[in-house]
Order: C-alpha cells, then structure tokens, then sequence
C-alpha cells in the first residue's frame, strides 16, 4: 500500500488524470441518475479499476524486458483498482441509498433487502475489479515495454556491432 501511494506521488500528473477521468464518470453518473445507474455509467465505472491497474503496470514495469518483475508489478494493479472499486462502491450505494430515502422507497423492512443486495453487488464488482484491474496492470506494463524499447532500436539503426 505504501508503495502504491508512493507511486502516486512520483507520477503526480497521470494520477491527476485518472482523477479527472473518475470524476467525470461519476459526474456522468450523477447527470444520468434516475433511480439507478445508466449503461453508460456502469461502463465508465468499469473502466475506472482497468486504468488504475493500467496505471501501475505502467509506473512499475520493469525497464528491459529481460529484468525479473519487480515486487508488486503485477500485484499492484489489483490493489489499485481494488481501492477504486471500494470507493466506487461505497459512493453507488450512497447514493442509491440517499435516491431510496428521498423518494421514500425504505418504509417498513424493505432495507434489510437492500443491504443484502448491496452485499452481492459490492463482492461481485469487488472481483470483478480484481480481474480488471490484473488485466489493465499486464497491458501497461507491456505497452511500456513497447514505448521503451522504441527509442533504443532507433539510435541502434546506424551504429555497427
């Protein structure tokens, strides 16, 4: 965890652009509320976990392909998109539950159900986030790859052996 933190203050401007891409998905979120998400929405939120473990694959690969990888390479992309899950999670319901008192949806017993249900969606987004958030590590750290051995093989071209 300290290390993902570090992490974010070593690369202040892409975590600043993440946050602004969160933030736009939860504005997309709250501009096309009614009564639950919009497909729009629920896609942006998934995007979220996929571009934090993009993020970290990206800062934490290793830099020549033929390196070990590094403690947390990998792991660090679950981790991130872990915590964007969490707070995602803790927001939708938030607000589902502020929508339910609102409009008065939560008179008698009906709230112990809706506990339940945010106890099933929140694990099934948790995993899920887990998943997306591996995938988005694996493809960060192999577009880095990509990017970083592109100016090597350009300043190779001339030279002999």
């Amino acid at each position: 965890m300290r290390q993902l933190w570090r992490d974010i203050r070593e690369h202040r401007f892409s975590a600043a652009l993440f946050l602004v891409c969160w933030l736009a998905a939860w504005a997309t979120t709250l501009l096309t509320w009614s009564g639950g998400m919009a497909p729009a929405a629920v896609i942006l939120h998934l995007l979220s976990p996929v571009i934090a473990g993009g993020l970290v694959g990206w800062w934490r690969a290793p830099a020549r392909e033929g390196l070990l990888v590094g403690r947390g390479h990998l792991a660090g992309g679950p981790l991130a998109a872990a915590l964007v899950a969490l707070i995602d999670i803790a927001l939708i319901f938030g607000a589902a539950g502020l929508d339910n008192l609102l409009h008065g949806k939560w008179q008698g017993a009906g709230g112990g159900e809706w506990f339940v249900e945010w106890l099933g969606w929140s694990a099934v987004f948790g995993l899920l986030a887990l998943v997306l958030g591996l995938l988005g590590a694996f493809v960060g750290s192999k577009l880095t790859r990509v990017v970083r051995a592109q100016p090597e093989s350009i300043g190779s071209h001339g030279e002999e052996s």
